[in-house]
């Protein structure tokens, strides 16, 4: 397993599109906060968590296109063929492809949120509260889990294409479809609330609101995270072991 994840690693760091992706995920993160302070005219700017992720869900945008793409990638360029010779059975490199995903999504995650709070600090008229800090750690769940997610949904629809595009539409579309008929339709309700793209806004609604009648709580947020990741690892590690290799 070991030879298998620094396999993936060193694959990963081989890649010029890695680094396009370093910049992609950082800048999605502190460059929106850097916008904010520079045409942000008042004395003095107060700045949160929400405040300094701004960009996150554009981070979890890339990260679903990231973890989809990178294993779609391998998989519709034959490249699963190889290390299925290499190594003892085929989970190891799903496995490992999806430790490498969760490592890389969080640590750029992690320097993006740094960057961001280097701006919100140097900035002259900036006063970082660390109020919200729930924010915060929403992301820290939901950036791995959701690059994972895509990495087993990859496997399991075995197309690059499918992979990318499905999870963003339901992000982008489905969801906001969900929430708009909740008011009149509790099963959408329940739907929207068991649907992973919009815990995380649930989590930046809830620390800004005092009426949490009809919210999710936040525990049941990263519990429907985590479930989700795990049972799409799972179905996508099915898909690896019984499907016949192209």
């Amino acid at each position: 397993m070991f030879k298998a994840i620094s396999s993936e690693i060193t694959k990963l760091l081989s890649l010029r599109s890695t680094w396009i992706y370093v910049i992609l995920f950082t800048g999605s993160i502190y460059g929106p906060t850097t916008l904010y302070m520079l045409f942000n005219d008042s004395p003095q700017i107060d700045a949160d968590w929400p405040d300094l992720l701004i960009g996150g869900m554009i981070f979890l945008m890339i990260a679903c296109v990231f973890g989809a793409s990178t294993t779609g990638g391998d998989i519709n360029n034959h490249m699963t063929a190889h290390s299925f010779l290499t190594q003892k059975s085929r989970s190891s490199w799903l496995l490992a492809r999806a430790l490498v995903v969760a490592a890389f999504t969080e640590l750029n995650f992690l320097l993006g949120a740094a960057l961001s709070w280097l701006v919100a600090t140097v900035t002259p008229a900036g006063h970082f509260t660390g109020e919200n800090s729930l924010v915060l750690w929403g992301y820290v769940v939901a950036a791995p889990a959701l690059a994972v997610m895509t990495v087993g949904f990859a496997a399991l629809l075995r197309n690059r294409v499918g992979a990318i595009a499905l999870p963003l539409v339901w992000m982008l579309v489905v969801e906001g479809l969900l929430y708009a008929g909740s008011e009149k339709i509790p099963f959408l309700k329940t739907l929207y609330h068991l649907s992973p793209g919009s815990r995380v806004q649930d989590m930046q609604s809830w620390v800004v609101s005092t009426d949490h009648a009809g919210m999710a709580s936040p525990t049941s947020g990263f519990i429907v995270l985590i479930a989700w990741m795990v049972v799409l690892l799972a179905l996508g590690l099915y898909s690896n072991k019984v499907r016949d290799v192209k």
